[in-house]
């Protein structure tokens, strides 16, 4: 009996604690991997957009989500980071793939 407690317990914990991740995303970015066409949902207000390659140079910089669009769009097949930085300082970070 004890048992099923805690397996509810922990069940309902780790779904709550998902639920907050979820909820502190400030930007989705879909499909990942993209090839011809990305979408950029902003969830939360965004101060700007960083995107690294896989060796740790920034390449993009610009608070415009229509231009990382664009910018994405243009970059060579790849790993990218792309770090948001929201209207509070935080910063969340996004591994995307361009095929």
């Amino acid at each position: 009996m004890v048992k099923k407690y805690f397996l509810i317990a922990f069940l309902l914990f780790s779904f709550l604690g998902f639920a907050q991740l979820q909820e502190n995303n400030a930007v989705e970015v879909y499909p990942n991997p993209f090839k011809d066409a990305v979408t950029i949902k902003i969830v939360k207000p965004v101060d700007n957009f960083k995107v690294y390659d896989i060796l740790g140079k920034q390449i993009v910089l610009t608070d415009d989500k229509e231009k990382l669009k664009k910018l994405l769009l243009k970059l060579k097949p790849g790993i990218y980071l792309l770090k948001v930085t929201d209207k509070n300082g935080n910063v969340e970070t996004k591994k995307v793939l361009k095929q």
